[in-house]
C-alpha cells in the first residue's frame, strides 16, 4: 500500500438492502474513480441494517480494492 495516497473514507449509515444496494455501489465507485491504489476505509459504525445484497456490494468492492 502506498502511504502517500489519500485514504478514501465512506461513511455507511442507516440501512442497506436490495432496494438501495446498487445506488450504494455506484456512489462508492464514483468516490474511488481516478484514485487507483488509494486505500479505502468503510466506516459502518452508524449502519443499522445490512441485507445480503448489501454485503455482496461490500465484498465485491473489497475484492476490487483490497487496500
Amino acid at each position: 500500500m502506498d502511504s502517500s495516497k489519500e485514504t478514501v473514507t465512506v461513511d455507511l449509515s442507516g440501512s442497506i438492502s436490495s432496494s438501495n444496494a446498487v445506488q450504494l455501489e455506484e456512489a462508492i465507485m464514483a468516490q474511488l474513480s481516478g484514485k487507483d491504489g488509494a486505500p479505502l476505509l468503510m466506516d459502518a459504525s452508524r449502519l443499522e441494517y445490512i441485507s445480503s445484497a448489501g454485503l455482496r456490494v461490500l465484498l465485491r468492492i473489497r475484492k476490487n480494492f483490497p487496500d
